[in-house]
């Protein structure tokens, strides 16, 4: 289910992206009822949230059941150490493809390291 709703938002921005206009988005699309489902992408991402919540909830509630405790030091260290290496790889990519763009967009990167991303105006891959 995940893998569906990953592939339901990369549809959806493929289809988004293609219009450099976007007056124009979903010219043919909400025409179809079988394709307005692609106008859609964001219940992808709120789709892979639910299920990621369940997912990590089971996680947790199996170490409780199994040792009556939750070590959030072991589980938060779990999650850093999977999530920051695609997380820093795809902040790489990005200074590459923003370098193109816009070659002074890249100084606020930092804040996307500290997570504070979203306090900064104008910052460095703001939809993270």
């Amino acid at each position: 289910m995940r893998a569906i709703a990953v592939i339901w938002v990369i549809i959806f921005h493929a289809w988004l992206f293609q219009y450099n206009d976007f007056q124009t988005v979903g010219d043919g699309i909400f025409d179809s009822p079988f394709l307005i489902w692609i106008s859609k992408g964001d219940l992808g991402v709120d789709l892979f949230f639910v299920i990621s919540g369940f997912l990590i909830g089971s996680i947790l509630f199996k170490e409780y059941k199994r040792t009556q405790q939750i070590n959030f030091k072991r589980f938060y260290a779990r999650r850093f150490l999977r999530l920051m290496p695609v997380y820093v790889f795809s902040m790489i990519l990005g200074v590459y493809f923003l370098n193109e763009t816009d070659p002074e967009g890249w100084k606020d990167a930092w804040s996307n390291l500290l997570y504070i991303n979203n306090f900064v105006r104008n910052s460095y891959m703001g939809w993270t």
